[in-house]
């Protein structure tokens, strides 16, 4: 498999998230400590600590994404380890982050970190974790609607090969929902868009979500399009 990724992109925000909690723990001491020295300043602690928890959540959110320990693209990549040289993973380089070109077109990953029980039944989804809450409150991100989350990513993603590609030309585009979390026990059979554990990814890649080939000049134009050297 071939991996392009957007280094730059990602090694800005990884050092980002490194740094963005420091500052955050710095606006909630000083507002902290301004309560106690100046407590007739009421506005003053009130406004470094809000400030201190907008950063707390922003950093929160970089890390979860960009973390060596939780970055996602490491995730995806993993996930994909082994699958044939007819793939290319594209990773922070379109306006979806994770895109894996397969021989019959493309695929559009949302991937969801969450650790926990997951099911899918009745057409809702259930997310259960020991201690969510304040999982939650740490800044690890809701399940949400991954069918709704898989929808908008496939939608942007048609837009933007439509702006790149020649006129008349089309390519497959689906999307699919994975779940990386290591501790995650995830159940999805019926869901209204392929989701799956990320240990299970290359399995349905070679079965339910093979597809047949693109012709030979669709592919080279999918390539030229997104300055690839192959598709």
């Amino acid at each position: 498999m071939q991996i392009i990724e957007n280094k730059p992109y990602i090694e800005k925000r990884t050092k980002i998230a490194m740094v963005v909690p420091l500052i955050a723990l710095g606006f909630l001491f000083g507002g902290i400590f301004a309560f106690v020295t100046y407590p007739e300043w009421v506005w003053i602690p009130f406004i470094l600590i809000t400030v201190g928890f907008i950063l707390a959540n922003a950093g929160n959110y970089l890390l979860e994404h960009f973390s060596k320990r939780n970055a996602h693209h490491l995730r995806v990549i993993e996930a994909l380890k082994g699958v044939d040289d007819s793939y290319t993973l594209l990773v922070y380089k379109l306006p979806v982050p994770f895109v894996l070109l397969d021989p019959g077109g493309a695929t559009a990953i949302v991937v969801k970190n969450q650790n926990g029980q997951i099911r899918y039944a009745d057409g809702k989804w259930q997310h259960r974790q020991r201690l969510l809450f304040f999982h939650r409150l740490g800044g690890q991100e809701g399940l949400g609607r991954p069918e709704e989350d898989v929808k908008e990513e496939v939608t942007r993603l048609e837009k933007y090969l439509h702006k790149v590609l020649p006129e008349g030309v089309t390519v497959p585009v689906r999307g699919i929902a994975l779940f990386t979390g290591n501790l995650v026990d995830a159940q999805a059979e019926g869901a209204p868009v392929p989701a799956m554990q990320a240990n299970k990814l290359k399995e349905w890649l070679r079965g339910d979500g093979r597809r047949g080939g693109l012709p030979a000049e669709t592919r080279r134009q999918l390539a030229a399009a997104l300055k690839l050297t192959k598709a």
